[in-house]
Formats: C-alpha cells, sequence, structure tokens
C-alpha cells in the first residue's frame, strides 16, 4: 500500500518554484523590480509561515526523526569538506 505524503513533500513544490522566481529577479538586473521584490517576498514569507504550520502538524515524533537525520548528516558533511579541502591543497602545491 503506498504510504501518504508527508507536508514537507507537498511543500517541495512551492519552495522550488519561489526561489526560481527570487533567483531570477536578482540575477537578471535590468529586470529586477522593487515592487516584483515585494510581492514575492510576501509569497516567500507565506510560504515560510506554512511550512512551519506544516512541521508542527507533523507531531513531535516526525520532527524528532528529522532532527536525528539532520545530525547523522553532519558527519558526512564534515568528511566532504575536509577532503575538499585536501584536494585544494593538492592544487595549490
Amino acid at each position: 500500500m503506498p504510504r501518504a505524503q508527508t507536508h514537507r513533500e507537498k511543500n517541495l513544490g512551492l519552495w522550488m518554484s519561489t526561489s526560481l522566481v527570487v533567483g531570477n529577479m536578482i540575477g537578471s538586473k535590468e529586470q529586477f523590480n522593487g515592487t516584483r521584490l515585494v510581492g514575492s517576498s510576501v509569497i516567500a514569507v507565506l510560504a515560510f509561515l506554512y511550512s512551519l504550520w506544516a512541521i508542527a502538524g507533523a507531531g513531535r515524533d516526525m520532527v524528532y526523526l528529522g532532527l536525528l537525520l539532520l545530525l547523522a548528516g553532519i558527519p558526512v558533511y564534515v568528511w566532504i569538506v575536509w577532503r575538499r579541502a585536501d584536494t585544494a591543497e593538492d592544487v595549490t602545491r
């Protein structure tokens, strides 16, 4: 039986589209418009608040497991940064 989609999975499209709009606005200086920035910022803030509401609605157990997964990724991140620093040192020698 397929599992139900979580709130975070449903929000992924909203986050991706918001970041695309803001990235396009900032990346093109001739098309930059302060009014568009304000409108997009309002949408981004509303999306952020909805995401906080969805995370709070997921329950304590889901948030706890998400935190554990996040903490489990820290050693992987440190290892990747450490390897990248070693590679950069080899290139400069």
